[in-house]
């Protein structure tokens, strides 16, 4: 079996955790993930992503130095311009003109994002957006420019002269934010919990939590039933108050306006759930109400993640061989999956690759649809970027009609074929220059975070490596002129370009993923079809 490697691997680098002092009787989860685990504390926000060790228990890791600068090319030369690799193998035009999925409404795209971001979250310095003038790097906030040599620090997207959509020149990528291991080795940290743990709606941290929730009371705040707006804590494009941003447990609520509703509907739903409980019981103490609340809406997240969301990713074989749908309730037992030696936390390789497919599945519009699923209202993706304008607006009045096309609006096909608003306009904003571009940032990030290139990653799912350039059909011979050595193809790029009939992710993420999932499940205590 593919992943039997895997396991092992993970198995031969358990290590013991400083002792813990933790309630083993807590009935309920902790914010921030700690004490989950009474073995070893694994899995709880600001810890390091996972590497995993191979057949010499050594963990795979691939830096130019072997401790810390971006990955290169195995004969030692910087790897491929990742935006020459986006405009020859990611680009929508090379893909065929009906993109849409027979099978997935972009109500089943837009988990993928929330989901995802659910259990990762890497730290990034931020520094303003780098132009070209004359051949000059230079920002607008004038960073100095032994920083933007510093490779420890940038890690710029170069533009080249020939292309047709960016302006030539540099686009700022600012590395994840490393830390030294006991060994040495540069590290990124998560900040989120890794388990399936509602963090989006409750936050990673009390101190997030305490500004989400009501004082001395059970509900999240809202403002006119949205998202609350402190002045201060997250920043967007254009919000209907100036500076009144949206919060929720995640500060990526803004990115895009489904997203948002989707937070808002969580959001909404434990405030529906508590004040039910609070009625049904009049005598529990505001806490125990939040709670309990919170505590079923971790249930539900859960039970629609594996059971509605994973199998249209990974398919039916991959969720049976992983162990990863629920018991059926019709049998009327518990399951109890949870294992104290099982660690959970997100490996880096899933965090920069394998969870960033949905990214395919974005289409260049985010329209209004009425009760008939008909577009009332056109919305292009390009012009949303990072703005809660359509959410705020009136008091919330779009957002049945954003809802709708949640459930009307087939999304995009998962494959290596990317909408140009995601490839070309990327957090596009009319006073700014153009934008940037998903899919080098993408290759960009996973160079930053050291994880070994595609072939490597086939071969620790123990597929066969591909040995040709030529095995990736219509885009072997792009492939062979941006790539010395195939050994060199970016993880992501080559698990994009993988095929399965069902339209789900190819062999390599279905393994990444299913081994993923299946920790954070069986590595979580409070796992919701666990006894009491």
């Amino acid at each position: 079996m593919a992943i039997s490697k895997l396991l092992i691997l993970v198995a031969l680098a358990c290590v013991g955790a400083d002792d813990i002092v933790c309630d083993v009787d807590a009935k309920y989860r902790t914010i921030d993930g700690s004490c989950n685990n009474l073995k070893n504390g694994k899995g709880a926000s600001n810890t390091f992503f996972k590497r995993l060790p191979d057949e010499n228990e050594n963990n795979v890791i691939d830096y130019a130095d072997g401790i810390g600068l971006p990955r290169a090319a195995k004969n030692g030369d910087e790897l491929p311009n990742a935006r020459l690799v986006s405009q020859a193998i990611m680009d929508e035009k090379l893909g065929p003109l009906i993109q849409r999925d027979r099978t997935r409404s972009a109500q089943k795209h837009v988990p993928s994002t929330y989901v995802a971001k659910r259990s990762k979250k890497t730290i990034i310095t931020k520094v303003k957006r780098l132009e070209s003038e004359q051949g000059e790097v230079t920002t607008t906030d004038k960073l100095l420019a032994e920083d933007a040599q510093n490779r420890d620090f940038c890690f710029p997207l170069e533009i080249s002269k020939n292309d047709t959509d960016l302006p030539p020149g540099c686009i700022n990528f600012v590395r994840a934010t490393g830390k030294l291991d006991e060994e040495g080795v540069r590290q990124q940290t998560n900040l989120a919990t890794a388990f399936v743990d509602a963090s989006v709606v409750y936050g990673s941290t009390p101190e997030l939590t305490k500004i989400l929730r009501v004082s001395d009371s059970y509900l999240l705040k809202t403002e006119d039933n949205l998202l609350p707006t402190p002045a201060g804590v997250n920043s967007c494009f254009d919000p209907v108050i100036p500076t009144r941003c949206p919060v929720a447990g995640e500060s990526r609520v803004a990115e895009v306006s489904m997203l948002s509703v989707q937070h808002l509907a969580w959001h909404r739903e434990h405030n529906r759930i508590a004040s039910e409980l609070r009625t049904l019981n009049p005598h529990w103490k505001d806490e125990t109400v939040f709670q309990e609340a919170r505590k079923i809406v971790i249930a539900i997240f859960q039970h629609i993640t594996f059971n509605d969301f994973l199998p249209l990713v990974l398919g039916q074989a991959a969720m049976k061989r992983f162990k990863l749908f629920s018991r059926d309730v019709n049998e009327g037992v518990f399951s109890d999956p949870y294992d104290v030696d099982m660690n959970p936390q997100v490996l880096g390789s899933v965090n920069v690759a394998a969870h960033r497919f949905g990214h395919s599945q974005v289409t260049n519009e985010q329209n209004f649809v009425d009760e008939d699923c008909n577009t009332v209202t056109v919305n292009k993706l390009e012009d949303v970027f990072d703005s809660p304008r359509l959410i705020q607006q009136n008091c919330g009045v779009n957002i049945p009609f954003i809802g709708r096309n949640l459930g009307c609006t087939a999304s995009n096909r998962i494959d290596n074929f990317f909408v140009d608003a995601m490839r070309n306009r990327l957090y596009h904003k009319p006073e700014s220059p153009p934008g940037s571009d998903i899919v080098a940032r993408n290759i960009q990030r996973g160079r930053d975070f050291g994880v070994a290139g595609y072939n490597r990653w086939r071969e620790l799912c123990l597929l066969e490596p591909m040995k040709s350039f030529d095995s990736f059909e219509k885009f072997g011979k792009a492939l062979k002129e941006l790539y010395n050595d195939i050994d060199d193809i970016d993880l992501i790029v080559g698990g994009l370009l993988e095929k399965e009939m069902g339209f789900n992710v190819g062999p390599t993420f279905q393994c990444l993923l299913g081994f993923q999932y299946e920790r954070m499940k069986q590595g979580d205590r409070f796992w919701y079809e666990r006894p009491n």
